[in-house]
C-alpha cells in the first residue's frame, strides 16, 4: 500500500487520501495565500514524509513544521541557573528543527523531483513558511517581531528562498515598433478620407453609398484616440479618457514667460497650437510636477495632411456632435458610441477608463493584427526613442511629458532586446576603432 499511496500523493489526489491523517483546521487557510497551491505543495511534502517512513502515524503537519515552545518565563523555574539551561536546551532544539526542515526540504528536491526550477522551489519554501506562520501563531512575539522574525524555521526557510538562483532577466520586445504603428494609421486613413460604401449589384454595376455622419464620426473617434498614442506623447489612460475640451485640452499659445494665452485672444490666431492643460488634481503625479500645460506636435501625414486637421474636423466638423446621440450638454472629447442598458450607459455620454482601453486594445487589434493597451503603447513610444539613439536630456524630457520621472520612464518602460543594447556600443566601436 505504502508504495502506490505515495504515488497517489505525488499525482495529487490528496484531498481524499490525506483525510484519515489529520484535516487542514479551517484557520489555517487564513495563513495561506494563494490557498490551493500553498495546500498542494504541502500534501506534496506529506506524501513525501510518508514515503520515507511508511507510518500513516507519523504524517501530519507538525512533523513537517515541528512546534517547540521557546516562551518561557523565568519564574516556572527554581533559579536563574535552571532558566537558562532550560532555554539553552529549547533553543538548541529549535536550532536543530530548522536545520531538519531545510534539509527534508533539500532531499525532497533532490530525489524527488531533481529538474525543480528556482520558482518552484520558491512555492515549496513559501507553503512552508505560511504553514509555520500558522502553527508558531501563539509562540511568536507579535509586538517586538511582527514578520515571526523570532522563528528560527522560518528564519531559515526564508534565508533558503533568499539563497535561489535568480533566473535571468530576458529582455522584453515591443509587440510592435512606432514607425509600424504610424504606417497602419497612415493605412487606416485612406479608409477615414473616402466618404463612400463602395459594392458590385447584381447587374455588375458599381454602387456607391455616402457613408453616414455617425459611422464617419465612429471612425474618427478610434482613429484620433490611436493618433494620441502613437503621434502624440502617450498619457495614461486616465488622462486621455477624461479629457475635455476648453478645459484640459485646450488651443492657444505658451509665452516664453509660461503665461499661456488662448486662441480668440491671439494676434495670430492661426499660430495657434493645441496643448493638455492639466492641474495637478487632474492627473496621477501632479503633486510631483505641478501644472502640467504642454503641446500636442502636429504629425504631418504622407498626403500633406496634418494630425490638427483631424482633431479640428472631430471638434468643429459635427462629427463628435454626431456621437452625442441622447443630446449630451459636455466637453468630454471621447464619448461612448452605442447604448449600454446593463451599465445604464447612453451613447454619447463620457467614456470610461475600462472602455478607453478596450477601444484601443479592439482597434489596434483590427489594424494591426495585435491587440495594444494605451499602456504598451507608452513602452513602444519610449522605447522606439531610445532605440533611436536620442540622448538623455531629451529621455528625460519625455519622461515628463509622459508625467512620470526618468527613472521611472527608464525602468517600466523601456522594453529592448539584447541586441537593441548592444548596438549603440558597437556602433560606437566600429565609428571610432575599425
Amino acid at each position: 500500500m505504502g508504495s502506490n499511496f505515495a504515488n497517489l500523493v505525488h499525482e495529487g489526489f490528496l484531498g481524499f487520501l490525506l483525510t484519515p491523517i489529520k484535516p487542514f483546521p479551517s484557520q489555517l487557510f487564513k495563513f495561506l495565500s494563494c490557498t490551493e497551491i500553498n495546500i498542494t505543495k504541502i500534501m506534496m511534502l506529506l506524501g513525501w514524509l510518508f514515503k520515507q517512513t511508511e507510518d500513516l502515524a507519523k504524517v501530519s503537519l507538525t512533523k513537517l513544521i515541528p512546534v517547540i515552545n521557546i516562551r518561557i518565563s523565568m519564574y516556572e523555574f527554581k533559579d536563574a541557573n535552571e532558566y537558562f539551561i532550560s532555554k539553552g536546551k529549547l533553543e538548541d532544539e529549535i536550532e536543530a528543527a530548522a536545520e531538519y526542515v531545510v534539509d527534508f526540504l533539500l532531499e525532497y528536491f533532490e530525489n524527488y523531483n531533481p529538474n525543480y526550477g528556482s520558482a518552484s522551489k520558491k512555492l515549496y519554501i513559501t507553503a512552508l513558511i505560511n504553514l509555520a506562520k500558522y502553527l508558531y501563531q501563539k509562540i511568536n512575539r507579535k509586538t517586538k517581531c511582527s514578520n515571526f522574525q523570532d522563528i528560527p524555521i522560518i528564519e531559515s526557510l526564508r534565508g533558503l528562498r533568499g539563497d535561489l538562483p535568480k533566473p535571468p532577466l530576458r529582455p522584453k520586445k515591443v509587440p510592435l515598433t512606432l514607425d509600424v504603428l504610424v504606417g497602419y494609421l497612415e493605412h487606416f486613413k485612406v479608409d477615414l478620407d473616402y466618404l463612400y460604401n463602395e459594392s458590385i449589384n447584381n447587374e455588375g454595376y458599381l454602387i456607391k453609398v455616402e457613408r453616414k455622419l455617425t459611422s464617419i464620426a465612429h471612425d474618427m473617434q478610434r482613429f484620433l484616440m490611436l493618433c494620441m498614442l502613437v503621434l502624440v506623447h502617450p498619457l495614461r489612460r486616465r488622462s486621455l479618457a477624461e479629457l475635455q475640451w476648453g478645459k484640459t485640452l485646450v488651443k492657444g499659445i505658451k509665452t516664453k514667460e509660461g503665461n499661456f494665452i488662448r486662441q480668440e485672444k491671439m494676434a495670430d490666431p492661426s499660430q495657434a497650437l493645441y496643448y493638455y492643460d492639466m492641474l495637478p488634481e487632474e492627473y496621477k503625479t501632479g503633486d510631483t510636477y505641478g501644472h502640467y500645460c504642454v503641446a500636442l506636435p502636429n504629425h504631418r501625414f504622407q498626403d500633406g495632411t496634418r494630425f490638427y486637421d483631424y482633431l479640428e474636423k472631430y471638434l468643429f466638423g459635427g462629427y463628435r456632435q454626431a456621437l452625442l446621440r441622447h443630446g449630451q450638454d459636455h466637453q468630454y472629447l471621447f464619448v461612448r458610441i452605442n447604448d449600454i442598458p446593463k451599465w445604464d450607459g447612453k451613447a454619447g455620454d463620457p467614456i470610461s477608463w475600462d472602455s478607453y482601453s478596450d477601444v484601443i486594445y479592439d482597434f489596434s487589434k483590427k489594424i494591426t493584427g495585435v491587440g495594444i493597451s494605451p499602456k504598451k503603447s507608452r513602452t513602444i513610444y519610449r522605447t522606439y526613442y531610445v532605440n533611436l539613439g536620442a540622448p538623455p536630456n531629451v529621455l528625460a524630457g519625455l519622461a515628463y511629458c509622459m508625467q512620470h520621472s526618468p527613472e521611472t520612464a527608464a525602468k517600466v518602460y523601456t522594453w529592448q532586446t539584447l541586441s537593441e543594447k548592444l548596438d549603440p556600443f558597437i556602433k560606437f566601436f566600429e565609428d571610432n576603432f575599425c
